[in-house]
């Protein structure tokens, strides 16, 4: 992008395409609703920040209520942290010294922070009670709970168990449970519904198991999952989760929910009310065969790990949305290039020039390719511009 960044048109605007950009109205409709979802089913929402690392982003979040914001890493958590936030759930296990020295130091200089993470082993656990120090007691630990074939994770309700009397004994506080659905399953039939469903309930079923051995040293209990996709089926489970004489928090981690797509979550979302607001503009470069078009975005650009972008139309200088083309296909994408099918053959070289609207499959691996992205409003004019801090 150039660096003198305007508003106003896209047309006239100071950069070359490709563009990324953001339709701000989708995106606040998106924070509504999930924020109306979550207060329906008494979930808190921890929303997973490494979809989009803005700070402009993350703050539309939290004024929509967020309880804490998700970090997969260290650095993310470095990052947010200096964009003044405090509470955040680690979805990851730390056992590299040096970050949970750094955590330790980071918690004595600010009496504010409040941490969450998990551990899945008992060398994990140690590690972490070494490197915390005296402030062990400020760092709630999850236990996460996986399943066979997943990722991290213990695969057992005793193997839970067993790690819960570690991590009392160590001087960590266990608050609860947490566990990642979505790899279970990639797409909505019955089958994987219930997989879902009986995955949540076996989760539910661990912190119960932990409640009764003793091993919860909060005040209140933490389950806690996923949710892009599956979030109305967790949201019914979750709400299920009661304990003897201890307060359940209910915490969703969903992190594309915001932003929405194109592509895979707009095909398995349990709201469709849910808008894809991430597109990228790309320009016809060539059109070698009548029904072939290439295009000057490839893998560079948009992300393509859970489907091809989506053409959702011709962009003109007098329309602020997109004129749809229909069945027009992006068939490959090449590092630089897009392959677009055509359904209707045309002259050779007629569409040369025109600039072609991308919808995203899987937001997280489009942003991250984006250190700014236009955000336009309904008229689809720039009026502002989003960072990214990958």
């Amino acid at each position: 992008m150039n660096a003198d960044l305007t508003t106003g048109h896209p047309f006239v605007s100071a950069f070359s395409w490709p563009l990324a950009v953001v339709r701000m109205e989708a995106v606040q409709a998106n924070a509504a609703l999930m924020r109306a979802f979550c207060d329906r089913h008494g979930l808190s929402l921890a929303p997973h920040i490494k979809t989009t690392m803005s700070p402009q982003l993350t703050a539309i979040q939290q004024e929509a209520g967020a309880w804490a914001l998700t970090v997969a890493t260290a650095s993310q958590l470095r990052t947010a942290m200096s964009w003044g936030a405090k509470r955040f759930v680690i979805a990851n296990e730390l056992v590299d010294p040096r970050t949970i020295s750094w955590l330790c130091r980071a918690l004595r200089a600010d009496p504010k922070l409040d941490v969450v993470c998990y551990v899945d082993s008992v060398r994990g656990a140690m590690e972490l009670a070494r490197g915390l120090a005296d402030q062990r007691h400020r760092v709630s630990v999850l236990i996460e709970v996986g399943h066979p074939g997943g990722r991290a994770g213990v695969r057992t309700e005793s193997d839970a168990i067993e790690l819960g009397r570690t991590v009392r004994a160590l001087g960590l506080v266990l608050a609860g449970v947490s566990a990642y659905e979505g790899s279970l399953v990639a797409d909505r039939t019955p089958n994987a519904l219930s997989a879902v469903r009986a995955f949540v309930r076996a989760l539910g079923d661990v912190l119960r198991g932990l409640h009764e051995d003793g091993s919860i040293q909060s005040q209140e209990a933490i389950i806690s999952c996923g949710g892009s996709a599956y979030f109305d089926v967790v949201g019914e489970e979750l709400a299920r989760v009661q304990l003897d004489r201890r307060s359940v928090r209910r915490v969703l981690r969903s992190g594309c929910y915001l932003l929405h797509d194109h592509g895979f979550y707009a095909e398995n979302t349990p709201v469709p009310q849910l808008r894809g607001s991430v597109e990228v503009w790309s320009q016809v470069i060539s059109h070698p065969e009548p029904d072939l078009l290439i295009l000057d975005a490839g893998r560079r650009d948009v992300g393509f790990d859970l489907g091809l972008p989506v053409v959702l139309g011709i962009v003109s200088a007098e329309a602020g949305h997109p004129d749809p083309r229909p069945r027009w296909t992006v068939t490959d994408l090449n590092d630089q290039h897009a392959y677009v099918r055509l359904p209707t053959p045309a002259t050779a070289g007629a569409f040369v020039g025109t600039v072609v609207a991308l919808g995203v499959s899987h937001p997280c691996t489009t942003l991250d390719k984006w250190q700014r992205l236009a955000v336009l409003d309904r008229r689809g004019l720039i009026t502002d511009y989003l960072t990214t801090h990958f």
